[in-house]
């Protein structure tokens, strides 16, 4: 089984937000047209490209370029550099049917200074509760939690 990479609006604004973990897929810009350029199969064999941050021009990557994370190393990122936590949630329906939901929880910045005071402080936002909203598939709900912990960062 593959993991699921993010969608190409949402490494977009990923990359604006400073994303810069080393990735092996990338796309190129100015030709998107739905196209990932994978660096390696499932095997890591077939390709001799490294991982590289496709963002960052001057550590490897080419100007223009952009990173395509999988769903996991972005929402591993949004935790370890912004304290974006995510969580998703399901409802059994059926024997068939779950519906997924999520919840992100971020630290509020206070104080002068945006000094980070501890868990105490902490917003949350829940799709279902927020917004009425839940979805069919997994990956559908993370990278909509996804996009929405991205545009929580200033």
């Amino acid at each position: 089984m593959m993991e699921q990479l993010i969608q190409f609006e949402t490494a977009k604004l990923a990359r604006e937000k400073g994303f810069n973990y080393k990735t092996y897929n990338f796309t190129v810009n100015a030709d998107y047209k739905k196209q990932v350029f994978l660096c390696f199969d499932m095997n890591r064999a077939a390709y001799p490209l490294e991982a590289t941050d496709w963002n960052n021009f001057e550590k490897g990557g080419e100007k223009g370029n952009t990173s395509i994370p999988t769903q996991s190393q972005l929402q591993t990122w949004l935790r370890e550099v912004h304290d974006i936590r995510i969580c998703i949630n399901f409802d059994y329906i059926n024997a068939s049917h779950f519906a997924y939901t999520y919840r992100i929880i971020y630290n509020i910045l206070e104080g002068k200074g945006g000094k980070k005071y501890s868990w105490e402080f902490y917003e949350e936002i829940n799709s279902l509760i927020n917004q009425m909203t839940w979805y069919n598939k997994y990956e559908d709900c993370l990278e909509q939690a996804l996009l929405k912990g991205l545009k929580l960062i200033r």
